[in-house]
């Protein structure tokens, strides 16, 4: 059924194009035949203007229409680009920020959190004229590789807990963020 509508679609935006070329092709011949004669009274001059703006009128409603089915196709649901796209895992830590810059602005992405929730939304677009850049930047991301930790930083990590445990310390870092509403004061002259 998916299939059928776009397949609608498509043929609408045809027919509009056709109907354009057609309205504009007759306001051309309208202008032409004042050209037939070498001495027009102002009854035809003012009968072929009315019809050219009458097809102009026309012109502007049938470009409107495929504004809007042009806009329908691509805001419609389309699944299918998601196989489109590279598969494979991506830790965002680990990934370089100018590549997880680009993934998230090719997928248009948009995180709304709601403090009263504890809740975040994350969105992301995908749309026919902007999949092959989100599958660019997808590959990128996938096969981009992350820093694995080597067995050498590995024992040197246990190590390191092993001897702040033995001294009582804490090797957990601690992150202090200013609660919100307490902005730096600004001098103002």
């Amino acid at each position: 059924m998916g299939e059928s509508k776009a397949e609608e679609r498509t043929q609408r935006i045809a027919a509009i194009r056709r109907e354009i070329e057609a309205t504009e092709l007759k306001s051309k011949r309208a202008l032409r035949n004042l050209e037939l004669f070498d001495n027009p009274d102002e009854a035809l001059i003012r009968d072929i203007n009315d019809r050219r703006a009458e097809l102009h009128e026309a012109k502007i409603r049938l470009e409107a229409q495929l504004a809007d089915a042009e806009a329908a196709i691509q805001q419609a649901a389309n699944p299918d680009l998601l196989q489109m796209l590279p598969t494979g895992e991506i830790d965002l830590g680990d990934l370089p920020e100018d590549i997880a810059r680009r993934l998230f602005e090719a997928l248009r992405l948009e995180l709304h959190y709601d403090r009263n929730a504890n809740r975040l939304t994350c969105r992301v677009t995908l749309s026919g004229p902007t999949i092959e850049a989100v599958r660019r930047a997808a590959t990128e991301a996938v096969t981009t590789p992350t820093k694995q930790p080597q067995r050498a930083e590995l024992r040197e990590d246990i190590n390191t807990d092993a001897r702040s445990a033995e001294n009582g310390t804490s090797t957990v870092p601690m992150l202090v963020v200013p609660p919100t509403g307490l902005e730096p004061a600004l001098n103002r002259f």
